[in-house]
Formats: C-alpha cells, sequence, structure tokens
C-alpha cells in the first residue's frame, strides 16, 4: 500500500545500502511492485532532504539499478526533484547550492527552452548573495551560451543588464557601463518592444548609466576667479546637458517606474547646478 511504499522508499534514501542489496531485492520481487510509488515519492523526498546531498547521490543510484518498465518515468520524476530541490534551498537562503541544482536541472530536460529557463535561474538565484563575482560569471555564461537565440532575447538583454550591475557592486563602473550599453544595443538588434516588460531593461540600464553621468556633475567644483571661473561655469553647464540628455533617453521605452525617475533625477540635476 501506499504507507508500505513510503516507509520503504525512506529506508532506501536513508540506510547506507550495497548495490548488491538492491539487486537482489529486486530479484525477489518487491522492488517492482512499489517502485511506482517510489517515482512518485521522489518530489516529496527532495523537499524532506534537499539539504543532504548523499539524497541525489542515492536516488540516482537507486534509478540505475532497478530494473523495471517505470524506470523511464522515474528518471523524469527525478528532473523535477532536481527542480525542486533548487527551489527549496533558495527558499532556505543556500542560493550557492540552488544555483548548482539548476544547473544540474538544465542538463537533464530536453526542452531548450526549458533548459534556458533553469541555466537563467542558476545565474538568477546568485544576486541574492554578494558574490559579484559569482554573479557576473554566471550570467556572462548564459549570454555566451544564449546570446544567438532569437528565442532567450529578452533574457539576454537582462543578463546583460545584471552583468552590469555586478561589475559595479565591485566598483568597476567603466565595465558595468560597457555592460549596460550592450543591454540597450541587444534590445534594439532583437527589436523588442517598448513599453513592454522586457523594456524594463534597457530603461533601467539607461538610467543606471545616467546616474554616472549625474556623479560626476555631483562631483564637480565650481571655483577660479575670471576667464578660469568661465571656463568651469562652461564645463559645469556641458555636465548638467548630459545628464539631462542621458535620463532623457530613458523616456522612449515608455516604463513609467523608470520614466518618473529620470524625471526625478534630471530635475535634481538642475537643482544641483543651480545651486552650485
Amino acid at each position: 500500500n501506499h504507507a508500505a511504499a513510503r516507509a520503504w522508499w525512506y529506508a532506501m534514501i536513508d540506510a547506507d545500502f550495497s548495490e548488491v542489496w538492491v539487486l537482489e531485492d529486486h530479484k525477489q520481487g518487491t522492488a517492482p511492485r512499489i517502485l511506482g510509488f517510489t517515482a512518485l515519492l521522489i518530489d516529496e523526498a527532495a523537499w524532506h532532504h534537499a539539504r543532504d546531498a548523499v539524497l541525489m547521490t542515492r536516488a540516482q543510484k537507486i534509478m540505475r539499478l532497478l530494473r523495471y518498465p517505470g524506470r523511464i518515468w522515474a528518471r523524469i520524476r527525478y528532473k523535477f526533484m532536481l527542480k525542486n530541490a533548487a527551489d527549496l534551498l533558495d527558499s532556505t537562503q543556500e542560493y550557492k547550492k540552488s544555483s548548482e541544482l539548476y544547473l544540474r536541472y538544465a542538463k537533464t530536460v530536453e526542452d531548450p527552452a526549458e533548459q534556458a529557463t533553469a541555466a537563467f535561474s542558476a545565474a538568477e538565484v546568485l544576486r541574492k548573495t554578494e558574490d559579484d563575482r559569482a554573479i557576473e560569471a554566471a550570467f556572462l555564461s548564459f549570454v555566451g551560451k544564449y546570446k544567438a537565440d532569437p528565442e532567450q532575447a529578452e533574457k539576454v538583454v537582462e543578463a546583460q543588464l545584471r552583468i552590469g550591475q555586478a561589475r559595479a557592486g565591485r566598483g568597476d563602473g567603466k565595465g558595468a557601463v560597457q555592460a549596460y550599453q550592450e543591454s540597450i544595443a541587444l534590445f534594439q538588434a532583437r527589436s523588442l518592444k517598448v513599453a513592454t516588460e522586457a523594456a524594463d531593461y534597457p530603461a533601467q540600464a539607461q538610467f543606471l548609466i545616467s546616474e554616472y553621468a549625474l556623479s560626476e556633475l555631483l562631483d564637480f567644483k565650481l571655483s577660479g576667479r575670471g576667464k578660469a571661473l568661465t571656463k568651469n561655469a562652461k564645463l559645469l553647464f556641458d555636465r548638467v546637458v548630459e545628464a539631462s540628455k542621458s535620463y532623457d533617453a530613458v523616456l522612449p521605452y515608455r516604463r513609467i517606474e523608470w520614466v518618473l525617475a529620470a524625471m526625478y533625477r534630471r530635475a535634481y540635476a538642475f537643482e544641483v547646478t543651480a545651486i552650485k
């Protein structure tokens, strides 16, 4: 019955069993009778034991050794076990382990779209850590694999934005701007639509580029007398114009959050200039 199958499954994953014992159990006819229940319980076992890496090895061993017509079904369920375990590790804040399992899950599925989603999740979950280098590397890996895939254009545009943010997080402003510009260029090259969720990424990228222009304006010190003051005043004016134009470039994407943010920061740029 179902209860017996449950008890058998947990005994299998918790016991330090040998391959011979499993094979003998199969020959006696007991394993095939409950393998159907076993396949169904893989997901549940993963949720309860996701932190135990031994579970993964043992689950693989069971499915490799048990020869039964339902073995293909069991392997399919194992794929979902990996994803469920990755989701669970995400919810328990074990982000790097979660990322590893998403990548393993991506290798088990045949659907290209599902592979891409899993690979992107492996990178996305790392954004919850403070490891900017790992975040950058994960998204770079995604871009390297899917940049030429038109079906993954939106994710690649977002990935470039995340690469820029990771670089900014470790103080690489120049590298960050390059990644932001690449996000914008890819959005345009793939003919993605403005006023859609996909437009959030180039809009944010352009906003963050503008923040660098504003930072230079804020750092500028208006000083000197006579011709020197006139020259510095022109430099100040040029910088506020540059920042203003940069923020204006956010508006065409028609994403209200970034439009409002850009308008506010542009006004702030002029306010700062007026009081310098």
